[in-house]
């Protein structure tokens, strides 16, 4: 485990290695997208970070949006005490801002899908999930529900933008679970199969080792990029995933087109993965619709294993 650090020293260390290593292991047109996509109000892009502050804004910026009621409510209910015990007990300012009910309602309900979706039907014990990948991670929320419901859970965060990098820190910090915190100590900094948060910035993809995660989880990300940053990206995704790994993705896709304007399903087909889920279901488009069933169409991915033969796909 990394040396424990202040938020302020994980702050100083990232923008150093921000200023000095990123223009080493990124690209140019990358970087050069991500500094144009900075915007003053879009919670994903604009650069304050002021500490707990920063992540309670995130999570109160639920109570804008109807999340839909699409899960079972046996299934939902025990999912969501579970989401809120976490969150009260880490960010315990958190309580003197949301009252329970409102937080089940939206942020619960909201942690409890992403959960839920991935782990939903049974499948070959050889890809239950235990080792996650949460590319783009916002504040980090992912680990709430996954790290009380898996076992010995291998989880890793990455991100390149710095205010959401700098929230799932604190986040992290703040679960009690063992962190590994690239910024603090880059040189000693690994990922392997001791459970944990294993956190790094998206420009150090040379840091994930081939075949190693059983899902990679993508939420409201994968529009969000240049599109050849995309491309990329996909094919980092087939290569940690082991074979017959998972990638979960939630947004609108083709309903509102993202940054990229590309149809990412095609995308994905073209780069070898294998669709396996996607309900039909009347998708939340705008802020005021309480009619819709759910915000963002979760569906379902797969790496292609060499020794599974898939129904209705291509030989």
């Amino acid at each position: 485990m990394t040396p424990a650090g202040s938020i302020d020293d994980i702050v100083i260390a990232f923008d150093r290695l921000d200023a000095d290593e990123r223009p080493k292991f990124s690209d140019a047109e990358d970087r050069a997208w991500l500094w144009a996509a900075q915007k003053k109000g879009r919670a994903e892009y604009y650069e304050q970070f002021d500490g707990i502050e920063a992540i309670l804004r995130w999570i109160l910026s639920a109570v804008e949006h109807e999340r839909g009621g699409y899960l079972p409510e046996q299934i939902e209910g025990e999912l969501v005490v579970q989401s809120r015990t976490f969150d009260f007990r880490a960010l315990p300012e958190l309580s003197k801002r949301i009252a329970q009910d409102k937080y089940d309602y939206f942020v619960g309900r909201w942690n409890a899908g992403d959960f839920f979706y991935p782990n939903a039907y049974p499948v070959p014990h050889r890809f239950r999930p235990k080792r996650v990948l949460d590319f783009g991670a916002g504040y980090g929320r992912q680990l709430n529900l996954w790290s009380q419901r898996v076992p010995g859970l291998v989880y890793a965060a990455l991100d390149a933008i710095r205010r959401p990098y700098l929230s799932q820190s604190l986040y992290f910090q703040r679960s009690g679970l063992p962190v590994f915190e690239y910024v603090l100590d880059p040189s000693a900094f690994s990922i392997s199969e001791r459970p944990g948060v294993y956190h790094l910035p998206a420009w150090r993809w040379d840091l994930i080792p081939d075949n190693f995660f059983d899902v990679v989880l993508a939420i409201f990300v994968l529009p969000e990029l240049h599109p050849a940053t995309l491309k990329r990206t996909l094919a980092q995704f087939l290569r940690v995933l082991k074979p017959g790994g998972a990638l979960f993705i939630r947004d609108h896709g083709l309903l509102i087109r993202g940054a990229n304007n590309l149809d990412i399903a095609d995308v994905l087909r073209k780069s070898g993965f294998v669709l396996e889920f996607r309900p039909y279901v009347r998708a939340q488009l705008n802020a005021a619709d309480s009619t819709a069933d759910i915000r963002g169409v979760p569906r379902i991915w797969r790496k292609q294993h060499p020794d599974i033969k898939v129904v209705d796909e291509p030989v």
